[in-house]
C-alpha cells in the first residue's frame, strides 16, 4: 500500500516559504529585532550560549534553539556576563547540542555597559555564571500539563503531569530542585509516578572558585551524565578545575535514593581563551561498585575547540575491564563510547561537517517525542558529513550522508534540506527534508513543516510527514504519514502557554496524540 499524501497541505507550506522568499534577505540584527547566535557548552539542562548583555542578552529573556532550521527547544534566560549567558530549557523536543542554532530578540545596549565579574572562559565554562549583579535570589518554574493517546485499535492513555523547579543563589549556599508527577491512564488501570531529578546545595566561597554540592545531582563530569545521590568538590585554580565525587546511583525503577551502586572518582579540566579561539579538555576516572564488586572501572575524556569558522569536539570513554567482563569474552581495555564532530567554514556560505558516534546509550531529556525525533533516534549511531550552502540569512540548502549501526539493522542514509526564512513583518519559515535509508530494508523519510512566529513571544507550527519503507524482497510495504499542529504563547511575563496535536495513520491503525501545558515562572 503506497501513502496517500496530502497535496493541499503540502500546497500551503509551499506557499508559505514562496511567500517569505520573496520579501527578500535579513538584515543585520537590532534592538528590537531577532538576532542568531549558537551554543557553546551544554551541562545537563544547562545550556550556555555565545552572546551576552553586549549582544543584547537580558536575564528572564526568552530563546529557542535550532537545528537544522528546525525548533528543538525553548530557552530561558538565567544568567548572564558581557559575552555569555546561562539559559534553562522548556518545551523540549529533542535536547540542545553545541553548535545549534539560537534566536532571541536583541535588546537595546545601555551606554556603558556594567563590567562582569566573571572572566570569560569560552566554550566549557567550569561552573554556572555567578556575577551577583545579574542574579535573582530565587527562580523557578510550576508547570503542568496533559497529555492524551487515542489510537484506532488499542487503549486511550489519558496522563496528566506536574513540575516543580526551583533555584535559591545565595552568599555562601545554593539550593536547586527539579521534581516531576504524573499519573498515567490506561484500560482502566492508573499508575501513579513521582520523581525527584534534582535536589541538592552547594556551599562555596565569594568568588565560587571552591565548591562543594551534595544531594541528588546529575553527574555531568562522568560519563552518561547520570543521576547521582553523593557528593561532588571542586576547585579553580586559574585555568585548571580539579574535582572529585562519590555517592549512590538511585533506583531505575523509582528513583528512590539507593547505594547498591556506588561510584566515585575524579577529574581535571584546563581552559585556555585567546581573543576569538578558546579549548578545553577534561580527563577523569570512574569507580562503579555494585553490591562491593566492580560495575565499571573507566578513563574518560573529552576536548572541545572554537574559532571563528571552526569547532571540534570529542569525547571518549576507555573501560577497564574486570575479571567478570574477561570472562565473558571483553578484552581487559576497550574503548567504549566514542563522540567526534567537527566544523569547518569554507568562505562566507559553505560549511562542512563531519562526525561518528558510537556511544552505547544517551540519556535524553525531552518533554515529547515526535515521529521524526523517533525516527532519527533510531539510526544515530554511526558516521556522517554533510555540507550546508547559505548564501543568504533567509536560505540555507544542506545535504548529509550518514552511515549508522543502530538497530533494526546497519544502514546507509542521505539528506537533503532546504530551509527559508524571513524573519521581518510576517515572520514565515519553510523547511523540507528528505531522507534515503539503505540496507536490509529500503526506506523514505519525507517532511514538510511550515512556521509563523510573531514577536518573541508566540509562534504556530503547521507540519507533516510520511515514511515509507519496503523489504528486500519488494513484496512487503509499510506507509505511515501524520500531520500536526504547535502553538506557543507568552501570556504575560510569567505565563507560558503550549498545546499541540498530531494525527498518524499508518497500517497499524489512525493514532491521534494531543498535549497541554502550562507554565508559570517566577
Amino acid at each position: 500500500m503506497r501513502p496517500v499524501e496530502p497535496r493541499w497541505f503540502v500546497a500551503v507550506l509551499v506557499g508559505i516559504g514562496l511567500s517569505a522568499a520573496a520579501l527578500g534577505a535579513a538584515e543585520t540584527p537590532a534592538p528590537g529585532r531577532p538576532a542568531l547566535t549558537k551554543i557553546t557548552y551544554v551541562s545537563g539542562a544547562s545550556i550556555y550560549l555565545e552572546a551576552g548583555r553586549d549582544q543584547g542578552v537580558a536575564s528572564g529573556d526568552s530563546a529557542e534553539a535550532r537545528r537544522d532550521g528546525r525548533r528543538v527547544a525553548g530557552l530561558i534566560v538565567r544568567e548572564v556576563t558581557s559575552r555569555r549567558a546561562l539559559c534553562d530549557t522548556f518545551a523540549v523536543v529533542s535536547m540542545p547540542q553545541i553548535g545549534d542554532e539560537v534566536r532571541y530578540l536583541a535588546r537595546a545596549l545601555p551606554a556603558a555597559a556594567a563590567d562582569s565579574s566573571i572572566t570569560d572562559t569560552g566554550a566549557s565554562p567550569a561552573r554556572p555564571i555567578t556575577s551577583r549583579s545579574s542574579r535573582r535570589t530565587w527562580r523557578g518554574r510550576i508547570g503542568a500539563g496533559f497529555l492524551n493517546v487515542d489510537p484506532e485499535n488499542g487503549s486511550a492513555i489519558r496522563q496528566p503531569t506536574l513540575d516543580f523547579r526551583i533555584d535559591r543563589w545565595g552568599e555562601a549556599i545554593d539550593i536547586h530542585g527539579d521534581a516531576r508527577g504524573r499519573s498515567t491512564g490506561v484500560a482502566g488501570a492508573t499508575d501513579r509516578e513521582a520523581r525527584v531529578y534534582r535536589l541538592a546545595a552547594t556551599l562555596h566561597d565569594d568568588l565560587s572558585s571552591r565548591r562543594l554540592t551534595f544531594g541528588r545531582q546529575v553527574l555531568s563530569a562522568a560519563p552518561g551524565a547520570a543521576f547521582f545521590d553523593g557528593v561532588v568538590a571542586e576547585v579553580d585554580h586559574g585555568d585548571w578545575t580539579f574535582g572529585a565525587f562519590g555517592g549512590g546511583a538511585p533506583e531505575p525503577n523509582d528513583f528512590a535514593p539507593s547505594f547498591s551502586q556506588v561510584q566515585a572518582g575524579g577529574f581535571a579540566r584546563v581552559r585556555r581563551t585567546r581573543e576569538r579561539r578558546s579549548w578545553s579538555a577534561t580527563l577523569g576516572f570512574l569507580d562503579a561498585r555494585y553490591k562491593g564488586v566492580i560495575d565499571r572501572d573507566a578513563l574518560f575524556l573529552d576536548l572541545s575547540h572554537t574559532a571563528p569558522g571552526r569547532s571540534l569536539f570529542a569525547a571518549e570513554e576507555i573501560d577497564l575491564n574486570p575479571g567478570w567482563k574477561r570472562d565473558l569474552g571483553d578484552p581487559a581495555v576497550s574503548a567504549t563510547s566514542t563522540f567526534v564532530f567537527g566544523r569547518q567554514s569554507i568562505g562566507r556560505t559553505l560549511a562542512l561537517d563531519a562526525g561518528f558516534d558510537n556511544r552505547r546509550s544517551v540519556r535524553l531529556a525531552r518533554d515529547r517525542e515526535s515521529s521524526e525525533t523517533a525516527f532519527d533516534d533510531r539510526y544515530r549511531r554511526g558516521g556522517s558529513t554533510g555540507l550546508t550552502w547559505e548564501p543568504r540569512l533567509w536560505l540555507r540548502v544542506a545535504g548529509s550522508g550518514r552511515w549508522s549501526a543502530g538497530l533494526p539493522h546497519a544502514s546507509r542514509s542521505f539528506t537533503g534540506m532546504l530551509y527559508v526564512r524571513r524573519p521581518k513583518a510576517l515572520d514565515l519559515s519553510l523547511r523540507l527534508r528528505a531522507t534515503k535509508i539503505e540496507g536490509e530494508s529500503d526506506g523514505w523519510l519525507r517532511v514538510a513543516e511550515g512556521e509563523w512566529t510573531w514577536g518573541p513571544s508566540g509562534r504556530v507550527v503547521i507540519r507533516g510527514g510520511w515514511e515509507h519503507w519496503n523489504d528486500p524482497n519488494g513484496i512487503t510495504e509499510t506507509a505511515d504519514r501524520w500531520q500536526g499542529v504547535e502553538l506557543e504563547r507568552s501570556l504575560g511575563a510569567r505565563i507560558y502557554g503550549f498545546a499541540s496535536g498530531e494525527r498518524r495513520d499508518g497500517d497499524a491503525g489512525r493514532v491521534i496524540q494531543s498535549q497541554l501545558g502550562l507554565g508559570y515562572f517566577f
